[in-house]
């Protein structure tokens, strides 16, 4: 926590830096390089002596042109618009952030289970469960063992390891390219 009339612009700069670095320090060890990373600055700002803050959006090239008072400007701003008054001045730093992003281009690569199993590979066992006021008869199915574009039937279920899903009667559950369990009524 700072004021920011005992902070100059290359201070602040550098601060706003030191953050981008040792938070895109993951993405590097991901191998995404700096240049396919996003950062976006934000500054926590408040009057001394209040317990309210702004968060404020920050860039670094306005704050290179404009030094700290467009932000100390652009914070008595949105005060006064929340709150009616603005002091203009004693204004203090309380946090700064940088959230660094970076777009994730393997997602759509992955695949799941052997292409070319069938729904009887997949089956565990028959059981029944109480739906609606009766019971239904259906099958337990292995997840890790549907492959892309099989489509199950309800009622049926469908168990992995953190979770089941139910497909209800008059519904089918189609697995789709990336492993989704895609679950549309009966046509």
């Amino acid at each position: 926590m700072r004021r920011v009339d005992e902070l100059s612009a290359e201070q602040f700069v550098a601060e706003l830096e030191t953050l981008r670095a040792r938070a895109s320090v993951s993405f590097a060890e991901d191998g995404i390089p700096e240049d396919e990373q996003e950062v976006q600055y934000e500054a926590d700002i408040r009057y001394a002596g209040q317990a309210f803050e702004l968060s404020m959006s920050v860039t670094v090239d306005d704050v290179m042109s404009q030094g700290l008072t467009g932000l100390t400007d652009e914070f008595d701003r949105q005060h006064e618009q929340l709150f009616t008054f603005a002091h203009g001045k004693d204004h203090e730093i309380v946090m700064l952030r940088a959230v660094v992003k970076a777009q994730n281009k393997g997602m759509a690569e992955i695949t799941v289970a052997k292409t070319g199993a069938s729904l009887d590979d997949a089956k565990i066992h028959d059981t029944k469960f109480y739906f609606e006021g009766e019971w239904h008869d259906a099958v337990i199915f292995d997840r890790e063992k549907l492959s892309v574009g099989v489509v199950i039937p309800g009622p049926a279920i469908v168990q992995e390891m953190d979770s089941t899903t139910l497909i209800l009667p008059g519904h089918a559950a189609t697995v789709d390219e990336v492993g989704n369990l895609l679950i549309n009524p009966d046509k």
